[in-house]
């Protein structure tokens, strides 16, 4: 802010005002900054959301004696000296407005945000014995027919047949992939529990993924295929590891791998998120229940 005043005549100066100002105007389409205080102007008008990625244009019309950078959501653009047509791609950290900050003289005027997030696709899936759509896949080829009962898709230039029947299960255009499930385990929510196993009925094992095991306490931990071993059996010709009891794979939880997942603490709190994921993703998989085995943990008891 400037003050101008006569010769020899006093001024009130509301220093409140003054060091509360950030040196910005905004008129007719038009932002100005002045150098008697650094600072920025938000613009609301220009929301922006975390993680997402912007192009930001503007015109930088003047400017003298210091530099200008936009920033979004929490993240600064480049530092300008001169003026330009200026395009900034910028990944917001947070959830805010577009804001520019400067300690020149400058003059800013026609700004263009665009969000070039790239969502992971999906593809609508359209039910013919149903009449409507019905669902949607993760897979996005670029054409795609239906002929008789199987499906002939293209992607990235290759065409693939997918047969209605197959054996081969969870391949998808030369990738194997694998079954999963993510669920949460809530019994008795206001009770504080330690979790002590879990227990799966179904026809192949499965175990987490990696980091799959979260409390609501934020303790991590996870599970792999040996933690389900029951017993090893080697004739000295060739070797059989038994990883189910009649039919059910059964493990304890391991520790809090924060600390140490063999020494640290037992997994506590008053919910569990699992994600369990499948090691052999071509066999169709059968999974008829989930236990999982805990005990209310009492404060204060010995």
């Amino acid at each position: 802010m400037i003050y101008q005043a006569l010769e020899n005549t006093p001024i009130q100066v509301n220093l409140l005002t003054a060091i509360n100002d950030t040196g910005w105007s905004y008129a007719n389409g038009t932002a100005t900054h002045i150098v008697c205080n650094a600072g920025l102007i938000t613009l609301e008008d220009y929301p922006v959301i975390a993680g997402h990625q912007y192009t930001i244009t503007y015109a930088l019309l003047t400017i003298s004696g210091g530099y200008l950078a936009p920033v979004v959501g929490g993240t600064t653009g480049t530092h300008y000296t001169s003026p330009n047509i200026n395009v900034d791609t910028i990944t917001a950290t947070s959830n805010g407005f577009v804001q520019f900050y400067s300690n020149a003289n400058c003059t800013v005027q026609g700004l263009n945000l665009k969000d070039i997030t790239v969502d992971d696709p999906l593809t609508i899936v359209y039910a013919a014995i149903n009449k409507k759509w019905s669902d949607t896949r993760t897979l996005y080829p670029e054409f795609g027919l239906s002929l008789y009962t199987n499906s002939v898709l293209i992607k990235d230039g290759v065409v693939y047949l997918q047969e209605n029947g197959s054996n081969s299960r969870n391949y998808f255009f030369g990738v194997q992939y694998q079954s999963s499930i993510k669920f949460a385990e809530a019994r008795l929510p206001t009770e504080l529990k330690t979790y002590n196993s879990i227990a799966l009925q179904s026809n192949q094992i499965m175990v987490t993924t990696a980091s799959g095991i979260t409390t609501n306490l934020g303790q991590v931990s996870s599970l792999i295929d040996q933690d389900f071993l029951k017993s090893a059996l080697n004739d000295g010709v060739s070797a059989i590891n038994v990883y189910s009891q009649v039919g059910i794979y059964s493990a304890s939880f391991l520790k809090d791998q924060n600390q140490d997942i063999i020494n640290g603490d037992a997994l506590n709190g008053n919910y569990i998120i699992i994600e369990l994921i499948t090691e052999n993703g071509n066999t169709p998989l059968q999974l008829y229940s989930i236990a999982v085995n805990a005990s209310v943990k009492h404060i204060g008891t010995r």
